[in-house]
């Protein structure tokens, strides 16, 4: 399991189901051959969610379809020191904390993950994640880009219809 440090990326705690997904991120990028966890990785970890497998299945992204399109798109570098966190990794990670704090959740949630994975690069503001440019290659009518970082409301409305109600109450 990857090791996180607290406090540094998030002071919250996961939920169970994120803790689940990064692990199946680490995975993925293990399987791939990537000595690293990218965004890339974070949306084949979120395809092994059963809310967002279904979800995203209605769009026509299934698990190996994304798998393929991001052995397609990325290099398969393998890294000396086994599996690190890139930077941008780390910082949509920070973003889905942010999002959960704004909740007022006392927990960080797979539905924040993939709130973060709409918002540009921090670094550079006219470049889109890695995560985004993945879902938005397999359906790109469906994951429009947002002209400001934030997520706009009607891309809100397709995260709140694609987990369970009680997800938003932990």
């Amino acid at each position: 399991m990857l090791q996180l440090e607290r406090g540094k990326i998030a002071p919250l705690p996961y939920s169970p189901t994120m803790v689940y997904v990064l692990d199946r991120a680490q995975h993925e990028a293990r399987n791939l051959g990537h000595g690293y966890i990218g965004t890339e990785h974070l949306v084949l970890g979120l395809l092994h969610d059963e809310y967002y497998e279904a979800a995203l299945k209605e769009l026509g992204i299934t698990l190996e379809n994304a798998r393929k399109v991001v052995t397609d798109f990325v290099d398969n570098t393998k890294g000396s020191k086994g599996i690190i966190l890139l930077p941008r990794t780390t910082r949509t990670l920070e973003y889905a904390e942010k999002f959960a704090l704004e909740r007022k959740s006392q927990r960080v949630d797979t539905h924040d993950l993939f709130h973060a994975f709409f918002l540009r690069d921090a670094q550079n503001s006219q470049i889109p994640t890695i995560a985004y440019t993945i879902l938005n290659k397999l359906a790109p009518t469906n994951f429009p880009m947002p002209d400001v970082p934030e997520l706009p409301e009607e891309r809100s409305v397709f995260i709140r219809s694609t987990i369970p109600d009680t997800a938003y109450n932990a």
